[in-house]
């Protein structure tokens, strides 16, 4: 009997043993290549991004517990900035936040650039009270390097009082910054913050004293890094341009690009396009049209890729405003635009596609793991005896469950993201767009005057449709203004067909409300388009935006889209066009009520949209 224990004893160890081996050889497997492609993140295109996809896989199905945090840290801020780089940001910050997860004491230069990238990236949309928070948790952390630490956290409180217009205490924390940098004994750290402070003083005003500073630190204080130096000259050109002093400004915008040009970085593109495109500015307020054309030339010879498309909508402005004060022809101005809207469109066509791509590759090479798994499971089976086969089927059935649902969490993911794709392809009809240049060829001829107006509302327009694209909400006045310009722009080529009116109820324009975009304008496309078609008087549009200030409803904003055009059923294209269907799936998923469609009420004949619109 004892016998038999002991020989039993000895197979239960022997199959552990079997298991716990076979666990940490498919660990070391693991790590190896965790780390192999860690190397990979140096390169660009499809090499890193199978490196990062692989990685990334290997953390998410938890397949191994044995990689180090700071490992986890490289993959997440390494990652996180070439993201950043070819403007992911949504995929940057995650990727950042979870490489803060995971900081020691140790860390304290790889989280504070990781929170450099949040708070610039939070900057640009306007969110401060993340901004905030952010410094206030990286301010609780702990760290060797104590008197850095606290560099970075008065530097970083600094920047968000400024954004406040709070200077003095701004300028207080500058002060306590500058205190830090000396101890630290930090030459680039001390010109940093007499940088800042100058760009402070600027902001109040006090635009003598600020020039005087950074004229001191130009010549009076060594600066061995480029991109300091560089970025010192082009504030100098910054504050005398806004002096009226647009030569001396250009001097120091040229010196400021020399210095960019020898940086031999992909980053410097902005930069560098930066000063080209200030030095154009300066030549066209000097009238020297002809080397602004020269600079502006310049600036297109970059990569676009790396250029931001808040610079490249800046050049375009210069380019209109010479185009005016050149006297350009109207077909010369037409190209302009269309080049624009070209390049426009061929970043936004290699973005979709990419971002495509690397959904269906992430999902593939997801699929592939799991089968390699689920193999080494089986592989795993043949060294068990009969005591594991229930806990064996068991764990079987839970793995099963947890892919199952992972899967299917993953699939209604990649459909929700092409449905977005699909909705942002549907934004504007391109017919709506070439017809709006074309009415504007035509005024340009007859009344340059009032074609310059509706060209600043098409560009208006077409630049909230850009900016609006990549949110997921809007400010509510944004949206508001897109219908406005889009009905403007379609009075523009339907003379006296129309009459329009926006109303709100119970609430006004300037609250701080937020919703989805583009909701309401395919509705309103379909009622002058189809709906006003052969009318023999006047048409009217009213779209109502009303607010219940009860709970259930409180996040909703009610929506009706009211016109007295030849009605729904008399309409022959009354067919559900692509985009109001997306629209129909989305509004019926986020409010659990689908839109409604009848006939108006209000008037002799026409058409009534009822739906109602999340909001926060």
């Amino acid at each position: 009997m004892n016998h038999r224990k002991h020989l039993l004893y000895i197979v239960v160890l022997s199959i552990l043993t079997s298991c716990l081996t076979g666990s940490y050889n498919k660990n070391d497997q693991l790590i190896t290549q965790f780390q192999d492609n860690l190397k990979a993140y140096e390169l660009v295109g499809e090499d890193f991004n199978r490196a990062f996809r692989s990685n990334d896989s290997i953390l998410k199905n938890d397949q191994v517990t044995a990689i180090s945090d700071s490992l986890k840290r490289i993959h997440y801020y390494k990652s996180g900035e070439k993201f950043l780089i070819v403007n992911n940001d949504s995929v940057a910050i995650h990727l950042f936040e979870k490489g803060l997860d995971v900081s020691n004491n140790y860390s304290l230069t790889q989280d504070y650039n990781a929170v450099v990238f949040l708070f610039n990236l939070n900057n640009a949309t306007d969110y401060v009270a993340e901004n905030i928070a952010l410094v206030n948790e990286f301010s609780e952390k702990k760290y060797q390097d104590s008197i850095r630490h606290d560099y970075y956290i008065y530097s970083l409180y600094q920047i968000i009082y400024t954004y406040h217009r709070n200077y003095e205490l701004a300028e207080s924390y500058i002060n306590k910054s500058l205190d830090r940098a000396k101890e630290l004994g930090e030459n680039e750290l001390i010109v940093h913050n007499l940088l800042q402070k100058s760009d402070l003083l600027q902001l109040q005003g006090k635009n003598k004293l600020a020039s005087k500073l950074l004229d001191s630190v130009l010549t009076n204080t060594t600066i061995e890094s480029l991109p300091l130096k560089a970025a010192a000259y082009g504030d100098a050109g910054v504050y005398f341009y806004f002096n009226g002093e647009f030569s001396k400004a250009i001097d120091r915008y040229k010196e400021s690009l020399s210095l960019f040009k020898s940086i031999n970085e992909s980053r410097s593109d902005e930069n560098i396009a930066i000063q080209y495109s200030n030095i154009a500015e300066a030549y066209i307020d000097l009238k020297e049209y002809q080397l602004a054309r020269v600079y502006l030339d310049s600036f297109y010879s970059l990569n676009q890729q790396n250029i931001s498309n808040k610079l490249r909508k800046s050049v375009l402005k210069y380019e209109m405003r010479l185009g005016f004060e050149d006297n350009y022809t109207s077909n010369r101005i037409h190209r302009i635009i269309d080049s624009n809207f070209d390049v426009q469109d061929s970043f936004y066509n290699a973005k979709m596609n990419k971002e495509l791509k690397a959904l269906i590759d992430e999902k593939e090479a997801t699929q592939q793991l799991k089968i390699e798994k689920k193999d080494l499971e089986i592989d795993r089976l043949k060294w068990r005896n009969n005591l594991f086969i229930v806990v064996f089927i068991l764990l079987l059935a839970a793995v099963f469950l947890f892919f199952f649902l992972k899967k299917r969490k993953q699939e209604l993911s990649v459909y929700k993201l092409q449905m977005q794709q699909k909705l942002l392809r549907l934004q504007m009809n391109p017919h709506f767009t070439f017809n709006v240049i074309n009415s504007l060829r035509q005024l340009v001829k007859v009344d340059p005057e009032t074609s310059s107006s509706y060209m600043n509302k098409f560009a208006r327009l077409l630049r909230l449709i850009l900016e609006n694209s990549t949110q997921e909400y809007v400010p509510l006045e944004d949206e508001i203004e897109v219908i406005e310009k889009y009905l403007d722009l379609q009075q523009l080529r339907f003379p006296n067909l129309f009459q329009y009116e926006v109303v709100l109820d119970g609430f006004e324009k300037e609250e701080l409300l937020q919703v989805p975009p583009m909701l309401i304008q395919p509705f309103v496309e379909n009622a002058v388009e189809h709906g006003f078609k052969g009318l023999d008087y006047t048409g009217d549009i009213r779209i109502t935006l009303s607010r219940k200030h009860h709970k259930k409803s409180y996040s909703f904003l009610n929506c009706t889209v009211e016109d007295n055009g030849i009605g729904f059923e008399r309409n022959s294209s009354n067919k559900k066009s692509l985009s109001v269907s997306l629209i129909n799936d989305y509004i019926k998923k986020v409010t659990r009520e689908p839109i409604s469609i009848t006939s108006t009420t209000n008037f002799d004949s026409g058409t009534i949209v009822t739906f109602k619109i999340p909001c926060k």
